[in-house]
């Protein structure tokens, strides 16, 4: 019986999947009629990964096989460390949903363990199993590349950035002074309320105070601190989340850095004239993970 999942999948997008250093991940058998349980390998083939039983569907978070129309899941259905990466007909909707991280890795949504190659770094014929880390390394990353990107109108949530980092405001409360520094600081979850922004029509707010992010003074040059001030014009608070997943200022086309280089404790985000695409200014919501707005 077909199901509503795979009704409403039949125009599903469909991509390879890129690792890291031009491999691919495709089923061990290499081909569109794998037995059950048969593990994910990484395999290194053209940078766009033509092979038919390389093409995989992602829908409503679900991963699977296009050609076999076979679920991904952990073996078994749950996870524990090295726990291998299989195709199955007997894997369960829950345990086949995945989530695309902003540092373009995958984790598995209901364990939280995250995709790794057995080798360490991708190698011919290397299993794909599960590993509990922060899914952040570049050796990690799994790219369904040829998917649309989406985008996402509003969110609430923390901005994690590269490495761990969380943006917040230097006051480390909810109710910081008008032009108060936006800061990073190492926290595993971003959890704490005052981490919490508000992005709606590209503008984004400090949630728990209620006031704009923007340039300081509402103009943008190389240096210029971010700030958190309820004088910030509308417009001088618009920003673009790239498909690089970083953050890029509408006005003035600047993008939010690190100051000095990657993030570190207590450093503040300035912005910065370039191409907004190196992995050092990664920021994206935890919440809304994998979507960004096109530039």
């Amino acid at each position: 019986m077909v199901t509503k999942q795979e009704k409403q999948c039949m125009v599903c997008p469909k991509s390879p999947i890129r690792s890291h250093g031009g491999f691919c991940l495709q089923p061990e058998s290499a081909d569109c009629s794998p037995a059950d349980n048969t593990r994910l390998v990484y395999m290194k083939d053209t940078p766009q990964c033509s092979k038919d039983y390389m093409l995989f569907t992602y829908y409503n978070d679900v991963l699977t096989h296009k050609c076999s129309g076979k679920k991904v899941c952990p073996q078994g259905g749950t996870v524990t460390s090295q726990t291998p990466l299989v195709i199955s007909s007997t894997c369960q909707l829950d345990a086949s949903k995945f989530q695309r991280t902003l540092y373009t890795t995958l984790k598995h949504k209901a364990s939280g363990f995250c995709v790794h190659p057995i080798s360490g770094t991708p190698k011919n014929g290397a299993a794909a199993i599960m590993w509990k880390d922060d899914c952040n390394e570049e050796r990690l990353k799994l790219d369904l590349f040829k998917l649309k990107v989406s985008r996402a109108a509003v969110f609430n949530s923390p901005i994690q950035a590269y490495n761990g980092f969380c943006l917040q405001p230097e006051s480390a409360n909810c109710n910081p002074a008008d032009g108060t520094r936006l800061i990073y600081h190492k926290l595993a979850q971003c959890n704490k309320n005052y981490m919490y922004f508000t992005y709606k029509d590209k503008v984004l707010v400090h949630t728990c105070s209620g006031k704009k992010v923007c340039p300081q003074g509402g103009t943008a040059s190389w240096g210029t601190l971010l700030v958190v001030s309820s004088t910030c014009p509308s417009d001088a608070s618009k920003f673009q989340r790239t498909s690089h997943k970083t953050l890029k200022h509408k006005a003035s086309g600047f993008c939010v850095h690190p100051y000095g280089g990657p993030p570190k404790e207590g450093i503040h985000a300035v912005m910065w004239k370039d191409a907004c695409s190196e992995d050092r200014l990664q920021i994206g919501s935890l919440h809304a993970e994998g979507l960004v707005d096109v530039v």
